[in-house]
């Protein structure tokens, strides 16, 4: 404004010597002007005209008015010109401000992306492969090291989509291609798997694949998106999308606004990442959890979305679904030729310093290590396809659990046999040999850990029913049993101990802790209800009563299959009568029995010949005796053969006789009579093969499910 001053002042004076001089030029005189002086001063007065003589104006009254009023015009005119000028210089002024007002939250944006991204590399960019830490740390590029996975595909109504040509391997879909169909058919992805099965990682590398060219090549996307991975444990649904993900982003010290992710997800494009459905342990949240991604998948039409979660822990019958269009991609195990790629990338990784450290010149020596890694990787391999290690060779199909293999492969040389034995040699490597090695005490001998870490998994499991912990909560809890194992040890300690040596805790937000391996707690939990129901064989009811929990799952597994304390009997007891075993023979009671190291017979001997039970526990309590297969096993299938007069309950001893090559596969009167006697009934159940249920279908018209056309059968 102070600029505009000069040009007004300097116009007005322009314009007032116009109506001033113009009469003083006709006639001077005519104005009686007198010039007085005095000795310091000289002034101009105009005086009053003589008597009798007319001003200028007052002869020239129709001119004087047409001057007079021609000024005023002007001058108005030049007052708005003025205005007008001050007006758009204003309005200039202010969107120049506005603009780089614009341009100063575009660089703040800018710098906001640039350190998020930074922060999804440093978190997302490495794997740390687990129970490696200090000198022996073995992070290696996720793009690197990340083996591919077979998925089987459905759609959202549970029927298998139609085959598509598969890798030149003759796999199942991997995650590119099943990503790629997904999003073809504008899609919502569903990855489910079982714990440990390499759900996170699959993210990880997702996510990865963003932000690399070559990366996104293989994920044929289109445009660039933006990766954004959230574990779903911490997501509060009743906050808007956007607003949640902000809130998220503060724990990471992203400082992302909910309006620039909502910018992002609206306008630029995200692939969002949603972690972990099956780890909200609450069922109610975790359906709203459900509808929460659901309005956002409608919302954001820009972005896609990829979900994970246990097998256990999507359940549609219960409502925990997503309503959203989806395809779902089921993890299967790792196969032969990838447990051997996982093997050798491990192992590699594991000598990767000494690799970095041997000297170039020194080709010989970095060959060696490396046909060392080739070696042992083998060697796993070989083991675990020795036909008496059937039930290794299942685990190896987890990553995490052939990964853990690995690391006792390389410290000792041998693998444990079983599954719970399998976690008891981890969880001691973790806890006290890695660092007895290198002759470094330990805080506690892992049994002592041990003995104040199985407390708090299972009061996490039981109590809290959730995977993390506050710090000062863990610490409270901590601190008596540290007392009476090592008095003076102060919990603080113990737990640094077991963040940056042990590895088995690791950091949740400000405040808070989490096993870094959800299966750990749970066998942790499982060690400490063992124990606790062999002081008190009640507390087994606790197994019993949670038995179709999907909370409970992998924990009830690992308390039935632990070498010691055996808690077997006390559970059998207990289940056989209980309406957990009502139904069919469940999958996870089968389970149980092949993986359990020491099984009695004594809890199915009176349940299974007592007739006044349901006929359906029985046949299950049979089953299991039939799994056992001990010489005790043996003998009541027999006594089952010959008293039993429930025709099901019979059939079934006599299957499980066949199988045990006790009998022909012959009925008495030849199985040729025995179809023809039953091919006019309705339906029947075949003995020969487990009580298959037969069902007679008249001949007709029928619409072939498969090819929808109308077929006729005779």
């Amino acid at each position: 404004m102070k600029s505009l001053k000069i040009p007004m002042v300097a116009l007005l004076f322009l314009f007032l010597p116009v109506t001033v001089t113009i009469p003083q030029q006709q006639d001077s005189s005519a104005m009686g002007i007198q010039t007085i002086q005095s000795d310091s001063t000289q002034a101009t007065s105009i005086s009053e005209p003589s008597t009798g003589q007319k001003s200028w104006f007052e002869e020239h009254q129709t001119l004087g008015g047409a001057i007079i009023g021609g000024a005023v015009t002007l001058l108005v005119g030049l007052l708005g010109l003025i205005g007008f000028y001050i007006k758009r210089r204003t309005k200039a002024e202010l969107e120049g401000q506005q603009e780089f007002e614009q341009e100063l939250k575009k660089i703040a944006s800018d710098e906001t992306e640039r350190r998020y991204f930074r922060g999804v590399e440093a978190e997302h960019g490495s794997i740390n492969l687990y129970g490696f830490q200090s000198t022996a740390n073995v992070k290696v590029r996720t793009l690197d090291v990340f083996v591919s996975l077979r998925l089987s595909h459905y759609r959202r109504d549970g029927m298998p989509e139609m085959r598509e040509e598969i890798e030149e391997d003759g796999h199942h879909l991997t995650p590119e291609k099943v990503l790629m169909q997904a999003f073809r058919k504008n899609r919502s992805l569903l990855i489910v798997g079982d714990p440990g099965s390499g759900k996170t990682t699959l993210l990880k590398y997702y996510a990865m694949c963003c932000l690399d060219q070559s990366g996104r090549k293989k994920l044929a996307l289109n445009k660039p998106l933006i990766p954004i991975i959230l574990p779903l444990r911490k997501v509060d649904p009743q906050k808007p999308f956007s607003e949640a993900l902000s809130a998220w982003a503060t724990t990471k010290n992203y400082g992302v606004s909910a309006e620039l992710f909502d910018q992002w997800l609206e306008k630029r494009g995200a692939l969002v990442m949603l972690d972990g459905l099956d780890e909200i342990s609450e069922v109610k949240k975790r359906k709203k959890v459900c509808d929460w991604v659901d309005n956002a998948c409608h919302a954001y039409r820009n972005s896609k979305f990829v979900v994970t979660s246990r097998f256990t822990g999507y359940r549609v019958a219960e409502g925990i679904e997503l309503q959203s269009d989806h395809l779902r991609g089921d993890v299967l195990d790792l196969d032969r030729q990838q447990q051997a790629t996982f093997l050798k990338k491990w192992f590699t990784a594991a000598y990767r310093d000494d690799l970095e450290v041997a000297e170039q010149s020194r080709q010989e020596k970095q060959l060696d290590l490396r046909e060392e890694a080739d070696d042992l990787s083998k060697a796993v391999i070989d083991f675990l396809y020795l036909e008496e290690n059937a039930g290794l060779r299942q685990l190896a199909g987890t990553p995490v659990l052939l990964q853990i293999m690995a690391i006792l492969w390389k410290e000792y040389g041998s693998l444990a046999s079983g599954r719970a034995a399998l976690y008891e040699k981890c969880t001691d490597y973790l806890l006290d040999r890695r660092d007895r090695v290198r002759n470094i005490i330990p805080l506690l001998p892992a049994e002592q850990a041990k003995i104040v870490l199985r407390p708090i998994a299972l009061w996490m499991q039981e109590t809290l029913k959730t995977d993390e912990v506050a710090k000062p909560k863990l610490e409270k809890r901590l601190a008596p049993r540290l007392e009476e194992v090592k008095p003076g040890l102060k919990p603080e300690d113990f737990v640094k101990n077991l963040l940056e040596r042990a590895g088995i805790l690791q950091e949740f937000g400000d405040e808070g802790y989490i096993f870094r391996h959800k299966s750990f707690r749970e066998f942790l939990a499982a060690s400490q209800l063992a124990e606790e129901v062999q002081r008190k064989p009640n507390r087994v009811q606790v197994l019993v009563d949670n038995f179709n929990s999907s909370w409970w799952r992998e924990t009830l597994l690992f308390a039935l299959t632990l070498p010691k304390p055996v808690i077997f009997p006390d559970f059998m007891q207990r289940f056989l009568p209980h309406k957990h075993n009502s139904a069919g023979f469940p999958p996870l009671l089968q389970q149980i029995v092949k993986e359990a190291p020491q099984k009695s017979i004594e809890p199915f001997e009176k349940f299974v010949l007592d007739s006044r039970r349901h006929w359906q526990k029985r046949y299950n309590a049979l089953q299991c005796v039939g799994l056992i297969g001990s010489v005790p096993a043996q003998e009541l299938v027999r006594q089952v053969r010959e008293q039993e007069k429930k025709e099901k309950l019979k059939n079934l001893a006599i299957e499980i006789l066949i199988e045990w090559q006790e009998l022909e596969p012959v009925l008495e009167k030849g199985i040729d009579e025995f179809v023809e006697l039953k091919l006019h009934e309705k339906k029947f159940y075949n003995p020969i093969e487990r009580n298959a249920e037969y069902i007679l279908i008249p001949g007709g018209k029928f619409t072939y499910s498969v090819t929808k056309k109308e077929t006729e059968v005779p």
